[in-house]
């Protein structure tokens, strides 16, 4: 699985990555600290997965998954934010993000959810979400290859 982290904080980025390291199933083909970067190396190295932080410098993680899904990104896209959950999961979800994380949760679930990967596990919980908006964009899990 080739992922893309889009984190600008140096302590959170590099603790994704430290956990990724050893991870053979997984190949980090790009890292970005802002928005711009981020849109760049997702379109250029066309990864599998993107962990997208919601509060970049440089603007909205929102605005960069729909530009990302408006230029037909296939890439699932797990979110991560520090913002209340009352304020970023819903439009997360609405936005087209296949996975939601909350960094006061700490870093366990996205790593998990990124190890099981072709588990859907993410993908499952995050179409839950988007039936329950009624929302026919539900993600679609992926198929086996």
């Amino acid at each position: 699985m080739k992922l893309v982290v889009i984190e600008d904080s140096p302590t959170v980025r590099g603790a994704i990555l430290d956990r990724l390291c050893d991870e053979p199933a997984i190949s980090v083909v790009g890292v970005a600290s802002n928005a711009a970067q981020g849109y760049t190396t997702v379109l250029i190295s066309k990864p599998d997965v993107v962990v997208l932080d919601l509060s970049l410098p440089d603007g909205s993680g929102l605005e960069l998954l729909e530009r990302l899904r408006d230029q037909s990104c296939g890439a699932r896209i797990f979110v991560l934010t520090s913002l209340p959950r009352d304020k970023a999961a819903m439009p997360a979800a609405l936005s087209g993000a296949n996975g939601y994380y909350d960094k006061s949760e700490g870093l366990d679930r996205l790593i998990q959810d990124l190890l099981d990967v072709d588990d859907n596990a993410a993908v499952h919980r995050m179409r839950r979400v988007h039936q329950a908006l009624g929302d026919e964009r539900a993600p679609a899990p992926a198929s086996a290859s």
